[in-house]
């Protein structure tokens, strides 16, 4: 973005016109992709679009409470704007392309003007009015759902409200000529109500966004031609779904007892006939229609190539999807009867056009795992038989249309040999292609490793010499991007509680950041800040709120998300956001999982081609994309501490697939393990997820941080791959530094662990314009040296400074927690004894405070009372004597209380000694 180069006295104002270009560009692009991602699953004898000049009335609160995003990390609460249906309709109103019927729009205006909540109650007069004026009647129905709480199978939630079906039934009897209802939703929700309601046209406008408004009237009046398809299946009834049974039935665990078989693959399967389901995967409707022909399908090599000319045989311009199936063989292992194999979305096609799509896939994504040793354990392979392939708009439309090709594999062919990593030992069955269950042995939980012992080279760093020297000169990192040092010998150089630092998440600087990684000054690091999604960049600033995951994913078009994450990385650059937590990738298991929104689809393959698009927009930008949450985040109720019991077989088919995918076509520079339990392991701690699967079998070698404000222990997240502890979780720096010098973990494995985290911080924007603070401030002239404590060279991650100031010196107050340091830069004049006295405000209980000169501890200081002021009493850290030899140094002062204070330090000459 050429305006982030500007110089001189014009740069400020070119550089506000560059921002106020793109919030239009991304206003445009989040309309654009909202109005693509709707879903249009029933029309009425042609009820949408609206025509010309109809007469609307409008219905529902949710016209006004119209939710453009869901909330939690997904929210974006500072929107460039909020645009809601009522709004949306109103402007195209006021260019006449269609007429409002004002007084029921006013009548809800008052009604929430007057402190009105949820709906508002309709009188028969008003309906009786509206009907004489308005031919179209339009029903928002809305839903709200959020991080931290899932979703319930009750009305006024997943079901219709009894308000809510009663409301519908009085418009249809009302008898306005046509009749739309449009679901302003989260995710799946029931629509068996639709077969009481034949003559209703029924819209999913999901949470779209900033823009959501003005899209959604784009849809109903035919600006925008929907071409979304559903990226999930919507079932007859909540009951239907193979995980109902077991998705809120223990507050501690869940039972991935349907194994293989979710979303689609179980309908498919077991109800091949589709009465179950009340519109199928991959489904939407258009204002056109359009041919599917010349059908061809081969295999190229280790490829399977399929090419289909697509004709708009309708009335106005419009886009399709075409979608590619496979049924593999049930073989020994047992298959589910559909799985998506490919897909591609025509550009905007005029009446009688047509366009050849052309699609391939590697005949090795056809395999199964094998994780009990029927065939080959560990393995996945192609069992021998023939592959049938499917090829439709939507899943039922494939099914209807029948095999359009096959592959034959004459022999079962080992596709790759692995090891058993994350198995399970506590879930008892699981469902098998026939319907019948495989029993399964409960076990324990696998043992712990062993602590590793201390050796000469690992673990404490032994004492340093009791004389000062000089040392070497100091290795910047810098000078590793410049190549005049290397990497190795720059983390070598660092004290062990500085990459403890580097492993532990910082503070945001970014105002209504996340928080940042890194933040050494004294070597060159920056504080590359993080900012949370995947809705939009969620801080303090003006920002886009694009429409959620799940209407994307609707979209069927990673050229379309590509863009949006393209476009989401340039806004990051203006925010000065280095790290967009962006995308979530989790499954859509179960309907009621609250974060849905956040994620994509039921579908493994779906989330990783869509994840995949925005990882690569976000990232050419220069700005790393963070994917989470790593793995099976299935639910929200009690997230940090409800274990995940899931098949090895269902974990890699179907829970990390969507990760596999987007990790070795995007290449995500982060990755966020999620709170939950794996089959009793915590994600973040564990070690078959994180080194043997991510890093060994996919080649990752990106960072990999935790989640916020989670309870797992520190020391077992390094070990097992987690390389950096985000903010505010239950263990410190205290808690590392212990283990290390009990030899739970090494100086070794911390050196280690840091070197992704380095590599990664290289990449961001922040390093590539940071400069050190290396202006040292000197000691040891005339009078003592006030320095004040916020003005820190850098600190770990449990400090801040706080909005009081010291009552005596009028500066600014910094506090840490235990075990927490500040460090600054420091030139001795001259050679002697000098004295340190701590400048403490008032408090209570005993603080002790310990010195360090260039990593070698000086000194400590006790908190001690000292008199009042002001009527209050005032403590002051204890004087003491330290040694400082001439130069430049680093001091660093260590925290040893649960909550300490302190405004200044002084040091002052006291002699030779």
């Amino acid at each position: 973005m050429a305006w982030f180069s500007l110089k001189g006295p014009n740069a400020g104002i070119l550089r506000k016109r560059g921002a106020d270009s793109l919030q239009k560009k991304n206003a445009r692009l989040s309309r654009k992709a909202a109005g693509e991602g709707m879903v249009l699953l029933q029309n009425h004898k042609k009820t949408l679009p609206i025509k010309k000049g109809t007469a609307v009335a409008l219905f529902g609160a949710g016209q006004i409470k119209f939710h453009l995003h869901g909330g939690g990390s997904g929210s974006v609460p500072n929107a460039f704007e909020n645009v809601n249906l009522l709004q949306g309709m109103e402007d195209k109103a006021s260019k006449n392309q269609i007429s409002l019927y004002r007084p029921i729009i006013e009548a809800y205006r008052t009604y929430f003007q007057k402190g009105g909540r949820g709906e508002m109650p309709l009188s028969d007069e008003l309906l009786k009015k509206a009907v004489k004026k308005a031919d179209t009647a339009i029903f928002t129905i809305s839903r709200y759902a959020s991080e931290g709480s899932d979703r319930r199978a009750v009305k006024g939630d997943y079901y219709l409200s009894d308000w809510e079906n009663r409301t519908l039934e009085r418009i249809i009897a009302a008898g306005f000529k046509q009749v739309a209802v449009v679901l302003n939703i989260p995710g799946v929700i029931d629509t068996s109500w639709m077969s009481r309601f034949p003559d209703v046209s029924l819209l999913i406008s999901w949470m779209p966004g900033m823009e959501g408004g003005h899209a959604v009237a784009d849809v109903l009046c035919g600006a925008v031609n929907p071409s979304g398809k559903l990226a999930d299946t919507f079932a007859a009834s909540y009951d239907e779904y193979p995980s109902s049974g077991n998705f809120g039935r223990h507050s501690d665990y869940v039972n991935y007892e349907e194994d293989i078989f979710t979303g689609y693959r179980y309908f498919e399967t077991f109800d091949p006939n589709h009465k179950r389901v009340n519109y199928s995967f991959g489904y939407g409707l258009s204002y056109t229609t359009f041919n599917l022909s010349k059908i061809k399908l081969y295999v190229s090599g280790k490829r399977v190539k399929i090419t289909v000319r697509v004709t708009n045989t309708g009335g106005c311009s419009g886009k399709e999807v075409v979608q590619v199936y496979y049924s593999a063989p049930r073989g020994k292992l047992g298959k589910a009867a559909r799985q998506l194999a490919a897909f591609q979305k025509t550009g905007l096609l005029k009446r009688g056009r047509s366009e050849v799509l052309s699609m391939n896939f590697p005949i090795a994504d056809m395999a199964s795992y094998d994780d009990t040793g029927r065939i080959r354990k560990s393995a996945w392979l192609l069992e021998r038989g023939s592959y049938r392939l499917f090829v439709g708009n939507s899943l039922s439309d494939a099914d209807r249309r029948g095999v359009q090709g096959t592959v034959k594999i004459n022999e079962t062919k080992i596709v790759r040999q692995l090891t058993a990593c994350a198995a399970p030992v506590r879930l008892p069955k699981r469902l098998l292609a026939d319907g019948s269950y495989d029993l399964l042995h409960a076990g324990d939980i696998r043992k712990e490793e062993k602590k590793k012992k201390p050796d000469d080279s690992t673990g404490k760093k032994e004492e340093k010499k009791p004389e000062f020297y000089r040392k070497k000169a100091k290795i910047m990192l810098q000078d590793v991007a410049r190549r005049s040092a290397g990497l190795d010998a720059f983390i070598e150089q660092l004290e062990d509680d500085q990459l403890i630092g580097l492993s532990r998440g910082t503070q945001a600087t970014v105002a209504g950041g996340a928080g940042g990684i890194g933040n050494l000054n004294e070597y060159g690091i920056p504080n590359v800040q993080t900012a949370d999604g995947p809705a939009g960049l969620r801080i303090a600033s003006r920002t886009t709120a694009w429409p959620i995951e799940t209407l994307l994913a609707a979209t069927w078009n990673p050229e379309l998300i590509r863009s949006v994450g393209e476009a989401a990385g340039r806004e990051a650059v203006l925010n000065a956001v280095d790290i967009w937590l962006a995308p979530g990738m989790n499954i859509h298991r179960d309907p009621l999982n609250g974060r849905n929104f956040e994620y994509w689809s039921e579908d493994p393959l779906m989330a990783g081609k869509m994840g995949a698009a925005l990882i690569e927009g976000v990232q050419s930008r220069g700005v790393a994309a963070e994917i989470k949450h790593f793995a099976v985040n299935g639910r929200e109720t009690n997230r940090r501490e409800s274990d995940s019991r899931v098949s090895e077989r269902a974990l890699r088919e179907i829970y990390l697939k969507g990760f596999e995918i987007a990790i070795k076509e995007s290449h995500p520079r982060l990755v966020m393990s999620a709170y939950n339990l794996i089959n009793g392991v915590r994600a973040s701690e564990n070690k078959d997820l994180l080194t043997d699967i991510l890093k060994h079998e996919w080649d990752y070698h990106g960072v990999v941080t935790s989640d916020w404000n989670n309870t797992a222990a520190f020391e077992k997240e390094i070990l097992a791959g987690n390389h950096v502890r985000m903010p505010f979780g239950s263990t410190t720096a205290e808690h590392l530094l212990m283990a290390l010098q009990e030899g739970t973990i090494t100086r070794k494995d911390l050196q280690n662990n840091v070197r992704p985290i380095l590599k990664m911080i290289m990449a961001t924007p922040a390093f590539k314009k940071f400069r050190p603070r290396q202006i040292p401030v000197a000691v040891g002239g005339a009078g003592a040296a006030r320095i004040e404590a916020a003005a820190f060279l850098d600190a770990s991650a449990g400090t801040g400074i706080k909005n009081r100031t010291d009552e005596e010196s009028g500066l600014k107050i910094v506090r840490a927690a235990n075990g927490e340091w500040l460090r600054y830069f420091i030139f001795v004049e001259k050679t002697g004894t000098y004295t340190f006295t701590p400048g403490i405000p008032a408090g209570n209980g005993r603080r002790r405070i310990e010195i360090f000169l260039d990593g070698r501890r000086i000194g400590q200081s006790m908190q001690r009372r000292a008199g009042t002021e002001s009527g209050r009493s005032r403590e002051n850290g204890e004087t003491i004597d330290v040694r400082l030899p001439e130069g430049r140094h680093t001091l660093k002062l260590t925290f040893h209380a649960a909550e300490s204070e302190i405004a200044w330090f002084e040091i002052a000459y006291k002699g030779i000694s």
